[in-house]
């Protein structure tokens, strides 16, 4: 998958390009900060501007299980990652 990394197009501009069942992407008003996150220590970024990722997974076995608990064996997306999954 490749990632367009926010240092080319914040993602508050690209989840509006996205759809799911003919609804439009959104930044919620408490994510609005979105566009600042950065990865956490353990995961390193070649290069910031576009980087691919493989075999994603989406944490379906995770769904409800806090952050924390959830990174165990993995590494978190990042939000660009995210929409370029979506």
């Amino acid at each position: 998958m490749l990632v367009i990394g926010k240092k080319l197009v914040p993602v508050t501009q690209t989840m509006p390009l996205t759809s799911l069942s003919g609804r439009g992407g959104f930044v919620s008003a408490d994510t609005a900060d979105i566009d600042r996150f950065e990865p956490v220590e353990s995961v390193s970024i070649p290069d910031p501007t576009a980087y691919v990722v493989f075999d994603v997974n989406r944490g379906q076995d995770t769904l409800g299980v806090r952050p924390n608990d959830a990174l165990v064996g993995g590494e978190p997306l990042l939000p660009a990652a995210g929409v370029a999954l979506w």
